[in-house]
């Protein structure tokens, strides 16, 4: 999966467990938010921990200046099952970051009260909504070191498995099927790059072989996924990683 230091993976959240998304189901409040609308800016409170029902959101900063060059937005990506407000929830305080809706959305809102008092009074709930807000901000750390650290190549490859593996697609005569329909903008967007660059890269896989698209569905090989490096995958040495190569540090 391409992680560095946690388990989180790079700009996608897990799915909540299910002690998790049945309490949203008894105390959340049906919210729809449609698609380009705003759920929060940044500056601004966000007073709910919500559950995604449906829909996709992104969660960016914007004008992050990195690499010597100003890109629109880095962007984490939220799916059905997964949460939103965390941040808000943990600390009570705003920061510089907003979330859109980038499709039609169903959301179960929770105010921070209510989650709050249930976490004190359940130590089984507690536990697991405790794992659940860690590992969402794991992946907002993962996103951003791997924009800082992974080339623009591998940043992609790396967003395409961990959509594979959120929505547990399986192996079709060696292609994976992507199962999400980003356009170019919105891939860049959340790998930080520029939609050329996308293109680029897209054209390539297709020359070699290794990348098609059939009207709106993409497929793209198994092998090309099969050998992205991964912190747990290591030998136990420390390394890093620079333009698609581990470098040991003796």
């Amino acid at each position: 999966m391409m992680r560095l230091r946690y388990h989180g993976v790079p700009w996608i959240r897990p799915a909540v467990d299910q002690t998790v998304k049945k309490f949203f189901m008894k105390y959340g409040k049906l919210r729809n938010y449609r698609k380009g609308e705003m759920i929060f800016k940044g500056k601004e409170f966000y007073p709910y921990l919500s559950l995604i029902v449906s829909g996709i959101v992104s969660k960016y900063c914007e004008n992050i200046l990195m690499q010597k060059t100003t890109k629109d937005k880095a962007i984490s990506v939220i799916f059905h099952n997964s949460m939103i407000g965390d941040s808000f929830f943990l600390s009570d305080r705003t920061s510089n970051v907003s979330a859109t809706a980038i499709r039609d959305c169903v959301f179960l809102e929770v105010p921070h009260e209510t989650a709050w008092d249930y976490m004190f009074s359940n130590n089984d709930f507690n536990k697991k909504m405790i794992y659940s807000l860690m590992y969402d901000i794991e992946s907002d750390l993962e996103g951003f070191a791997n924009i800082v650290a992974r080339t623009p190549k591998d940043r992609m490859f790396c967003f395409f498995k961990g959509l594979i593996n959120r929505f547990e697609v399986g192996i079709e005569n060696g292609w994976y099927r992507l199962p999400v329909d980003f356009t170019h903008s919105e891939i860049a967007q959340i790998i930080y790059t520029t939609p050329l660059t996308v293109n680029r890269l897209l054209l390539e896989l297709k020359r070699e072989g290794n990348y098609k698209k059939v009207k709106k569905v993409r497929f793209i090989r198994k092998n090309v996924l099969d050998n992205l490096y991964d912190w747990e995958d290591s030998d136990g040495n420390d390394s890093v990683f620079i333009d698609s190569k581990v470098y040991r540090i003796s």
